[in-house]
């Protein structure tokens, strides 16, 4: 049970893992707070970052701020509503923080937190890992 003003709060979504829910819930400034928190941290990573297409996003905004556009462009086959939610996931679960330029055509940027850019490491050691294996599993191994 937590003590938080129902008010400050909504609710993100609600994870099916093993035979209990997990619901996650945010307060509207951003900060994340996780109810029944999984016991493995790598389920926690995972919970965090397993769908593909976050991989990708932190990758690419680990180079620094970039454009809806440029996100798209570069991540390549992705559609224009994939992205959008997952974004919102990310920003929701407080890896990614947007900015909304009152322009017109509005303009959108999206950075990551230092929650965010502290998954390097872990990006890193995936990059190590699937650089060996196609070396030893690729077309010329």
């Amino acid at each position: 049970d937590y003590n938080i003003s129902v008010r400050r709060i909504r609710k993100v979504s609600t994870f099916l893992c093993r035979s209990y829910q997990k619901e996650t819930i945010v307060k509207k400034w951003g900060i994340l707070m996780i109810k029944d928190l999984p016991a493995c941290p790598v389920e926690t990573t995972l919970m965090l970052i397993s769908d593909r297409w976050k991989v990708l996003i932190i990758r690419d905004l680990l180079e620094g701020t970039k454009r809806f556009g440029e996100l798209k462009k570069s991540i390549g086959n992705i559609s224009q509503k994939v992205l959008t939610a997952n974004l919102r996931s990310m920003e929701d679960s407080g890896l990614l923080t947007r900015k909304i330029y009152a322009e017109v055509p509005p303009r959108v940027e999206y950075t990551l937190t230092e929650t965010g850019v502290s998954l390097k490491p872990v990006l890193d050691a995936m990059f190590s890992w699937g650089t060996e294996y196609k070396k030893k599993n690729g077309p010329c191994a």
